[in-house]
């Protein structure tokens, strides 16, 4: 996860150049998404980057106990199976 209140000013606006090329690029591919200008871009990609810095760790956060309680359960099951692979 990155803390983007620690990144340099230069990397954050690279972020968001290759963010709004996308959006561009993505709008020329798929018929029915257009922008009307490079701004209308930027600003949709200055809007998916706070998105992306807000929502990611709550979300994050909140599917943490689902992470750890199936990791949990793919070890209790992945280790009788090592004993029974060793002949126990």
């Amino acid at each position: 996860m990155l803390n983007y209140c620690c990144r340099g000013i230069d990397v954050i606006l690279t972020d968001l150049a290759d963010c709004c090329l996308s959006l561009l690029i993505t709008a020329y591919l798929v018929p029915g998404l257009e922008f009307d200008s490079f701004i209308a871009a930027a600003i949709a990609a200055g809007v998916l980057g706070l998105v992306n810095a807000i929502v990611r760790p709550v979300l994050l956060l909140l599917t943490l106990p689902i992470t750890f309680l199936t990791l949990v359960c793919f070890y209790l099951s992945l280790m009788p199976s090592c004993y029974g692979w060793q002949g126990f």
